[in-house]
């Protein structure tokens, strides 16, 4: 009934929206207010000047009572569909009373899972943040756990900050404002410090003899990104094609700017990355619903989403998966592909079958027998029976 009735739903929508309106955008303010993005979408829009639809708790229309009635008002297993909670009423001219009480069945529903959601939520957080909170970027840009194990070589593949690599490879940009870089990282100055510090020395005796440095003590402190134009292999192939359009800068003056840029960009050791890890994952997860009921046009795929998918992962692991899923790539026939409608058929060979799925259609029939003292009446006694308690 649900698709059904979300065709009319649709149709009605189309119709009314914008068409139907008695003042049409811009004199519609309503209507401004979402189309320009200010405030709210076509939802509530639809809910105000059109109909509110179908009222859904836990993915389903309104329950039945073992009455066969939703609401007394009604008669028992009413075919219509405003006796399941669809609503034709608009909230611009009011909705009915059974209307409103469904109405608000289904925003009950909203607030229990909202509720409900914050402390799943936050304790999945929690649990996260918990478990990665010794999780730090080293010296070596490695990143570790409070015993000293390695859990990343090289933190995020490349050693950088996010934070700081937006215009990294921006050469462009780095030309066009050459001279205040150049104000600001000083590459010059650095470059003695570092070379102070013994490094040049340690390049030119790793050049000549590899072997004899393995237990140099210059090698404990010679890191990834200490020594200036060391940068990574996809920004040395971008600075190698890129063509200076300025012909004031050197091209050595810009490779150690872009060198330098590398270097300040690096991850600061130190840095709480599994903390982060924690809350990039667990602040995104309060803003999902807590129980998705169904897939959105789709009705025959019903997997697990959103927190309680999340909860599974973290949690229980690959064990014991609710709905669990496979992808089988399909081998050609007789060197053919095989068509759709053959996919499909192999498909079906594949999946479960259920009793009622092969059931057309279920009928109650109901007889009545008078019973006294433990026996079933003759027929003749029966119907002077009936007749006297008639």
């Amino acid at each position: 009934m649900k698709p059904v009735m979300g065709k009319h739903t649709s149709g009605i929508t189309s119709t009314l929206i914008p068409a139907g309106l008695t003042k049409s955008f811009p004199s519609n303010y309503f209507s401004a207010i979402i189309l320009t993005g200010a405030k709210g979408s076509n939802v509530n829009q639809n809910q105000v000047s059109a109909l509110l639809g179908q009222q859904e708790l836990e993915g389903r229309r309104v329950p039945v009572l073992p009455s066969g009635k939703t609401l007394p008002s009604f008669i028992p297993y009413d075919p219509n569909p405003r006796s399941w909670g669809y609503i034709t009423d608009r909230f611009l001219t009011g909705v009915r009373c059974q209307d409103f009480y469904f109405h608000c069945m289904a925003g009950r529903e909203g607030l229990i899972d909202t509720a409900v959601k914050t402390s799943v939520s936050g304790y999945l957080q929690r649990c996260l943040i918990k478990n990665m909170e010794t999780l730090v970027v080293q010296y070596d840009f490695t990143v570790r756990d409070g015993d000293g194990s390695v859990v990343q070589f090289y933190y995020g593949e490349d050693a950088l900050d996010p934070t700081k690599t937006r215009y990294l490879t921006n050469f462009k940009f780095i030309e066009n404002n050459f001279e205040g870089y150049v104000h600001k990282y000083d590459p010059a100055s650095l470059a003695e410090k570092l070379e102070s510090d013994g490094v040049k020395d340690f390049i030119k005796k790793r050049n000549k003899n590899p072997s004899e440095i393995k237990n140099d003590t210059i090698m404990n402190h010679f890191l990834p990104g200490s020594y200036l134009n060391a940068t990574s292999e996809s920004v040395t192939e971008k600075l190698a094609a890129y063509n200076l359009e300025s012909s004031k800068i050197k091209k050595n003056q810009f490779r150690s700017v872009v060198g330098v840029k590398y270097f300040k960009s690096l991850i600061h050791p130190g840095e709480c990355v599994g903390v982060l890890a924690g809350q990039a994952v667990g602040e995104p997860s309060t803003q999902m619903t807590l129980n998705t009921f169904h897939l959105a046009g789709h009705s025959g795929a019903n997997v697990t989403l959103g927190i309680p998918r999340l909860r599974e992962i973290l949690f229980r692991g690959a064990g014991r998966v609710k709905t669990p899923m496979m992808t089988l790539t399909l081998l050609p026939e007789d060197g053919k592909d095989l068509t759709k409608v053959e996919a499909e058929k192999l498909s079906r060979k594949l999946q479960r079958l259920k009793m009622i799925e092969l059931v057309q259609g279920i009928k109650v029939s109901e007889v009545k027998y008078l019973v006294e003292e433990g026996k079933v009446l003759p027929e003749n006694e029966r119907y002077k029976k009936k007749r006297l308690l008639a």
